[in-house]
C-alpha cells in the first residue's frame, strides 16, 4: 500500500493531465482514513469541482476553511466552488478576506475579475472592475494567462475590440498551446462579428483540449449568430406582417391622415 505523500504526488499528476475521475478515485481511497487530511480534502475538492460535482465539492472546501480558517488556497478554493454554486456575492466576501490576509496573491484578483465577468446575477456584471481587478493580478503576475484572458474580454466588452484582440494577440504567442487561450480568443472574435475567425479558434481549443466547454459554448454561439444572421430578414418579414394584421384598422387611419395631409 502506497503512503499518503506518494499517493498525493500521483493525484497532482493525474490532475495536470486533466484525469480528475483517476484522481478522485485514489483520492476516495484515502478520504475515510484521513478525512482532515489538508492535503486530501483540498484536492478531493478540486477535482470533484473539475467534474461538475458542485455540491459535494464545496462541502469539502467548506470543511476545509473550517479547519483552516486563515489558509489562503482554501479560501480561494472554497469561493471558486462557490462561484461554480451561483453564489458569486458570498465568494467575493470570501476573496476581500483572503485579500487581507495576502494582498499580493495573484490569483484573488484573478478570481475576482472572473466573478465580475461572469457572475451569477446578470445586474452584478461589471467590466470595469473586472478589467481592474485582471490588471491587479497582471501586475503580480504578468504571464498569468488567465488574468489575460479575462482582461482581454472585459476590455471587448468596455467597447474596446481592437485593443482586446491586440492585447490577446500577444496571449496566444506566449500560449500557442493553450485552449483556453483559443477559446478567449474565439469570443473576441464574436465580439468584432468575425464569425468564421471564431469558428477556427474554438476549433482549435477543442483540438487541444476536446472537453473545454468554453469552446463548446463559443462554437454553439456562432452557429446561433450565423442562423441569425441568416434567417433575420425572413424573420423581420413575418413579424412585419404579423404586426400589419395586428394593427390593420391604425394603419389604415394613419394611411389616411397622411394622405390627407399630402394632399393639403
Amino acid at each position: 500500500m502506497e503512503d499518503l505523500k506518494t499517493i498525493i504526488s500521483r493525484v497532482e499528476v493525474l490532475c495536470h493531465l486533466q484525469k480528475y475521475r483517476h484522481a478522485e478515485k485514489l483520492l476516495r481511497s484515502v478520504y475515510g482514513k484521513h478525512p482532515e487530511d489538508y492535503e486530501v480534502l483540498s484536492n478531493l475538492s478540486l477535482v470533484l469541482s473539475e467534474q461538475g460535482k458542485i455540491p459535494e465539492a464545496l462541502k469539502l472546501s467548506c470543511k476545509l476553511v473550517s479547519l483552516n480558517p486563515r489558509d489562503v488556497y482554501g479560501l480561494k478554493l472554497h469561493a471558486a466552488n462557490l462561484i461554480r454554486n451561483a453564489e458569486s456575492p458570498l465568494a467575493l466576501k470570501i476573496l476581500n478576506g483572503a485579500l487581507h490576509l495576502n494582498p499580493a496573491d495573484h490569483e484573488i484578483w484573478r478570481i475576482m475579475a472572473y466573478v465580475y465577468l461572469f457572475p451569477s446575477r446578470f445586474r452584478d456584471i461589471n467590466y470595469k472592475t473586472a478589467k481592474k481587478c485582471a490588471e491587479n493580478a497582471l501586475l503580480l503576475d504578468p504571464e498569468d494567462v488567465h488574468s489575460r484572458n479575462y482582461r482581454a474580454l472585459a476590455m471587448a466588452r468596455l467597447g474596446q475590440q481592437t485593443e482586446a484582440i491586440k492585447f490577446h494577440q500577444e496571449t496566444l504567442k506566449m500560449s500557442p498551446d493553450n485552449s483556453e487561450v483559443h477559446a478567449f480568443a474565439g469570443f473576441l472574435e464574436i465580439e468584432k462579428e468575425n464569425l468564421d475567425k471564431a469558428k477556427d479558434h474554438f476549433k482549435s481549443s477543442l483540438t487541444i483540449f476536446p472537453d473545454n466547454t468554453w469552446a463548446k459554448k463559443g462554437l454553439k454561439e456562432t452557429r446561433t449568430r450565423r442562423l441569425i444572421i441568416k434567417y433575420l430578414p425572413l424573420i423581420l418579414a413575418i413579424v412585419g406582417v404579423q404586426l400589419v394584421i395586428g394593427f390593420k384598422d391604425e394603419i389604415t387611419s394613419l394611411l389616411d391622415a397622411l394622405a390627407v395631409w399630402f394632399m393639403k
